[in-house]
């Protein structure tokens, strides 16, 4: 879904680039005001892509950091219950030595 909204944003920016190219071509003016006008828009089409790129990029590092957190969770949990575990054998061993030094 997302990926469709990213062609969607990518031909909506290339339609308003190429119509207000157009519109400045077409328009009664100096070549030089023209060429301004084109330059004003690259630029405000760069800060937009910019601004919006980097809104992306913040949106992306939460989710790493999200997921990062639950695999620190996840692995915490684990070596938890791996020593639980080891320590209930060890529990279990000493007591089977003992019991088993009792008999002898």
């Amino acid at each position: 879904m997302k990926n469709n909204n990213g062609n969607v944003i990518a031909a909506l920016l290339a339609g308003i680039v190429i119509g207000g190219a157009v519109g400045l071509l077409l328009a009664p003016k100096k070549g030089t005001e023209i060429r301004e006008d084109i330059a004003d828009s690259l630029k405000k089409l760069t800060k937009n892509f910019k601004e919006r790129a980097n809104a992306e990029l913040e949106a992306l590092k939460d989710i790493r950091n999200e997921i990062t957190g639950k695999a620190n969770s996840a692995k915490n949990e684990m070596v938890n219950k791996t020593n639980q575990y080891k320590s209930k054998v060890n529990e279990a061993s000493e007591d089977f030595i003992n019991k088993a030094d009792a008999i002898v």
